[in-house]
């Protein structure tokens, strides 16, 4: 923590950095398609090789995590491969759940991943990791006390998504079971990122819906959070501002 910490504030400046989308690397699995694009970053003159290595191995690990998974599958059904069934595994770069600046890289990637006859989709990935040192940033690393924003937040992202998504509501509404999703734990908001609108927040497919409204977000403003905040989050928020103002 306090090494992640220090690598923010050697960056009291801010300036953007160019998001580039790159083809999603193959997943190495019999009988499945890749496709899609996963973020990278450039600018002239900085090394930025630790973050984009940061942003790429986030793909590849929850592809070597897939792949067990899929094969697994394939093992007890076998039927739709024999069909001619494909599987497929998708990432996208979506601009508005990303932030890039000189000090922190911060992004939520939308994730496909379908067993071959499947039809489920809709998960996330994320990362948040300072530029200095590639060091990856988690979501209590930005709290001066974690479980309590774990329940602010909660309590935040529960109201948005009743409030603005009619599908979440009316799932909710039928089975209440599903609040569970919304219990202030790390392990339901893992999936983050500090974009320029707030603290954006994956819930994948199933988590606080029924299967048909698939995966959502929601955004928890700054402002909900500004008193618990570490010298971290404020250091990486405030950079988000700084360069989104000179961009």
């Amino acid at each position: 923590m306090l090494a992640a910490s220090s690598a923010a504030t050697d960056h009291p400046r801010a300036s953007p950095l160019r998001v580039v989308p790159r083809p999603t690397p193959p997943l190495r699995v019999p009988h499945y398609r890749t496709r899609g694009t996963y973020p990278q970053v450039s600018r002239r003159g900085l090394d930025l090789r630790r973050v984009n290595a940061a942003l790429r191995n986030t793909v590849l690990a929850e592809q070597k995590r897939y792949a067990r998974v899929a094969l697994e599958q394939e093992a007890r059904s076998p039927d739709p491969i024999r069909l001619g069934y494909k599987g497929l595994f998708q990432t996208s770069t979506v601009p508005r759940l990303i932030s890039a600046n000189t000090v922190g890289v911060s992004a939520l990637i939308p994730l496909d991943e379908i067993f071959p006859g499947g039809h489920e989709a809709g998960y996330w990935l994320s990362v948040t990791v300072l530029v200095r040192s590639g060091t990856r940033v988690r979501l209590p690393d930005l709290f001066t006390n974690p479980s309590g924003a774990l329940r602010a937040i909660a309590a935040a992202a529960q109201r948005t998504l009743i409030r603005k998504n009619s599908c979440v509501r009316v799932s909710l509404a039928r089975d209440p079971l599903l609040e569970r999703g919304f219990a202030p734990s790390v392990k339901n908001y893992r999936r983050f990122a500090l974009t320029t609108r707030g603290l954006m927040i994956g819930f994948p497919i199933g988590q606080v819906a029924s299967g048909v409204c698939n995966r959502v977000e929601a955004t928890v403003p700054y402002a909900a959070l500004q008193s618990g905040l570490s010298r971290l989050g404020k250091d990486l928020i405030a950079a988000i501002r700084e360069s989104n103002q000179r961009g």
